[in-house]
Order: structure tokens, then C-alpha cells, then sequence
């Protein structure tokens, strides 16, 4: 499979996890989908914290295999996996929550798939980057870690609800 343009691995520290996955008010037993996945922390906490049915999508073989194995240790895998593909070849049309932190290159190439596959009402939750042309439902702003380091940021979290009219 060859990589697409890939997005540097920058994992979200577990108090943006919180908020972005508070923000997406995620009911038990709804799919959640985080682009992008990483070590798959938001898969795992959306799964043990929310009981959301959560997949991510990760396109980096070793991170995709280490968080598969984090997965199965909290043995969530009833609830919770992780997919080695490309967030473009993904089917999108069964999330209910889409999780991103990407680029904004990224971010533009990948709305138009899920302007086209999500249901109506789906939510999406974008760390960081905003999606052009679409309005928020919420902006969270925040001063938080970046990534796993002790360097704080100031970070925003982007709430949209799918209307189908952006």
C-alpha cells in the first residue's frame, strides 16, 4: 500500500482527547472514527470511557500493529480496532462521530468524502484545523500540552454537525 501525504504523529495529550470526545457528546454503542489514528488513545478512551464503538484508521504499519496490541491488553477488541489503511479509502457512511487531527491539506483533500458518505447528523471533531467552508457548531478553545510534551499550546477544538448544507 503506498502512503499517502501523511500527517506527522503528533499525539493529542489526554486533556484534548477529553474535550474533543466530550464535545462529540457520544452516546454508548455509537461508531466512532478517528483519521489518523496514532498510538490510538482516542479509539481506546471513546471505547473504555464512552462505549462507543471505535475504529481508527491509521496508515503507519507500526502504529496501527502497536495500538492494535494496546487494544487488545485492555481487552477492548469487541469495542475498539484499528484499520492499516488510508483515510481515503475509507467508508465513512456508518460514523456516527468522526474524529481528525491532521493537516489542513489533509483536512481539505478528506471533506469532500465525508460530505458525500456521512449521515445526516453525524458530528465531526477537528483538533487544531478548521474545515473551510463549513460552520461550527462549537469552538473550544484551550491551553494544552502539545502532544506528549510539557510545551503548552494554545489549541482549538472544531464541533460540526453534518446538515448536508455547508
Amino acid at each position: 500500500m503506498a502512503r499517502k501525504h501523511s500527517a506527522p504523529y503528533v499525539p493529542s495529550p489526554p486533556i484534548v482527547v477529553d474535550a474533543m470526545l466530550d464535545l462529540a457528546e457520544i452516546i454508548p454503542g455509537q461508531r466512532l472514527c478517528d483519521l489518523g489514528s496514532g498510538d490510538g488513545r482516542i479509539v481506546i478512551r471513546a471505547a473504555s470511557r464512552y462505549y462507543a464503538r471505535a475504529v481508527g484508521v491509521e496508515n503507519n504499519p507500526k502504529l496501527a500493529l502497536l495500538s492494535q496490541r494496546i487494544i487488545n491488553s485492555f481487552n477492548l477488541q469487541r469495542r475498539a480496532e484499528i484499520l492499516y489503511a488510508e483515510i481515503e479509502d475509507y467508508n465513512y457512511r456508518d460514523a456516527d462521530v468522526v474524529i481528525i487531527y491532521l493537516t489542513r491539506r489533509q483536512n481539505e483533500e478528506i471533506k469532500p468524502k465525508l460530505e458525500n458518505e456521512l449521515k445526516e447528523k453525524a458530528k465531526v471533531v477537528s483538533h487544531d484545523y478548521e474545515m473551510k467552508g463549513w460552520k461550527p457548531s462549537k469552538v473550544l478553545s484551550m491551553t494544552a500540552p502539545y502532544g506528549d510534551t510539557e510545551i503548552l499550546k494554545n489549541t482549538k477544538i472544531f464541533l460540526y454537525k453534518m446538515n448536508k448544507v455547508f
